[in-house]
């Protein structure tokens, strides 16, 4: 009786201590979100990695109506919350962010 006790003891510490067993981290780092309204409405994603992607809004306000470029300025808008919300949900927040005439920068970190 006495062993079955002291291999429960000591099972049961081995499995506690389970617990404070550092857990590997995820790669980290920071991340840009551009929106530009430069030379078109586009949404810029810059990675940890350096991995850039582009997703173009719309390239066809230039000599438009006014109409037709605020339309496209919303949807570079939504299209920059669906992101911002999207790498919220990925563990992301946001570190800064900072305005001119022609982009919106975001600096997320991990």
């Amino acid at each position: 009786m006495k062993k079955i006790f002291v291999l429960a003891a000591v099972s049961l510490a081995a499995a506690g201590s389970w617990a404070f067993y550092p857990k590997a981290t995820e790669p980290g780092g920071y991340m840009i979100i551009i929106g530009r309204i430069n030379t078109n409405y586009s949404l810029i994603t810059i990675s940890p990695t350096g991995e850039t992607t582009t997703q173009v809004i719309d390239d066809s306000y230039h000599g438009n109506s006014l109409d037709k470029q605020n339309k496209a300025y919303l949807q570079l808008k939504q299209a920059e919350i669906h992101k911002i919300n999207e790498l919220k949900m990925a563990g992301w927040k946001i570190t800064s962010m900072s305005t001119d005439r022609i982009a919106v920068v975001y600096l997320m970190e991990k």
